[in-house]
């Protein structure tokens, strides 16, 4: 059926109008529209139509597809869909600079009685794509925007249309969320630069609280030890001092009484021995008596 049909409409549309049953229902559009169709019915009215609107088409299947289905009370669907151009008036033209469109088109292919072995279209639809020139939906032309980037130029389509406004308020959202995530993100990060910084504050005082603790004993050891050394010093020059004044002489054998009751102390121990000073014999010489000894002492 398909091949057949786009055949007689390229070829001899005046005879399209035979492929239809005698109740069938046609709507057609001639061009891009977003616009209801206006319906015919019958295979006349259908005629009628076709040489009120000449057309010259030519079909492109090969770059489409072709659908079909069985649909009750014996009659079946068919969607083909392809690439068409037409011409208004059912002028002809060269293959050059055509203007080449989608299109879609859905048949219901039925009998006029059951005992007829011969198919028609009981219904009938025909959608055409939008090309070069059309308008949009809210009646504005396309404008094409050059927009140049990085020494290329790029060609921006702006019909105004619902899906660019919807396709921007979802671009719009998207970077929203994108900067609440980024946001969120450095909070994050200075929250953990602020959790390091005061981690590494507590550390520092403890590390030097250990050192001063540690500096304060090592102090302490050193004048314990400096006093330690003293000490051992000090017991070493008495004992020195001890070993120089002989057994039973002390610091209280080497002072002497005069007779004027004044502290006598010789100058040397030979002084001491050999008979004293200023021409006194000395208590301690061997020539004394035991009496004068005694008398001394």
């Amino acid at each position: 059926f398909v091949p057949q049909y786009y055949k007689k409409w390229t070829q001899t549309p005046s005879v399209l109008h035979k492929f239809y049953s005698t109740a069938a229902t046609f709507k057609h559009a001639t061009s891009y529209t977003l616009d209801v169709l206006d319906s015919v019915s019958g295979a006349p009215a259908i005629r009628d139509w076709m040489s009120s609107h000449p057309q010259s088409v030519k079909f492109d299947l090969d770059r489409g597809t072709i659908d079909a289905m069985k649909l009750p009370h014996d009659s079946h669907l068919v969607v083909v869909t392809g690439y068409m151009t037409v011409r208004e008036g059912g002028e002809e033209g060269g293959g050059e600079g055509e203007d080449w469109r989608t299109f879609s088109q859905t048949f219901v292919l039925g009998k006029d009685n059951p005992d007829s072995k011969q198919w028609k279209v009981v219904s009938d639809c025909l959608r055409i794509g939008m090309g070069e020139g059309d308008q949009t939906k809210d009646g504005k032309e396309e404008e094409v925007m050059v927009v140049e980037g990085g020494g290329e130029k790029e060609e921006e389509t702006g019909g105004g249309g619902d899906e660019e406004k919807a396709k921007d308020e979802k671009e719009k959202a998207k970077a929203e969320k994108e900067k609440v995530k980024a946001e969120e993100k450095d909070v994050k990060e200075e929250k953990g630069k602020e959790e390091a910084k005061a981690k590494a504050s507590v550390e520092e005082v403890k590390d030097k609280g250990e050192e001063g603790s540690t500096a304060g004993r090592k102090k302490k050891e050193r004048r314990g030890k400096k006093r330690g050394e003293e000490e051992k010093k000090e017991l070493a020059s008495e004992g020195q001092e001890a070993a120089a004044g002989g057994p039973g002489v002390g610091a209280g054998a080497q002072e002497e009484k005069s007779e004027g009751g004044k502290v006598q102390t010789p100058s040397t121990w030979a002084n001491l021995f050999a008979g004293g000073e200023d021409g006194k014999a000395s208590p301690y010489a061997p020539g004394l008596g035991k009496q004068q000894q005694q008398q001394q002492q």
